[in-house]
C-alpha cells in the first residue's frame, strides 16, 4: 500500500514486485543492524544509507511516473 501511496497508481505487477524487493532489502538491514558485532556506529550508518537508497528509488520511480 505504501508503494502506491508514493509512487499513485501504476501497475500492480511491479509494485507487487516493487514491495517484494523493499520488504526483503528493509529484512536484510534489520538482521544486519542486530547482529552482536555491528556496532552503533555501523548500525546508524546502515540504517540511514538503507533509508537514502529507498528515497533515492522513488523519486526516480516518480520521475518516471510522471513522463
Amino acid at each position: 500500500m505504501i508503494v502506491i501511496q508514493i509512487l499513485g497508481p501504476g501497475d500492480d505487477r511491479r509494485y507487487d514486485t516493487a514491495s517484494f524487493v523493499l520488504i526483503n532489502t528493509c529484512f536484510a538491514a534489520v538482521l544486519r543492524c542486530s547482529a552482536l558485532e555491528v556496532g552503533s556506529t555501523e548500525r546508524r550508518d546502515a540504517i540511514a544509507l538503507t533509508a537514502e537508497m529507498i528515497a533515492a528509488w522513488t523519486d526516480v520511480e516518480r520521475a518516471n511516473n510522471a513522463a
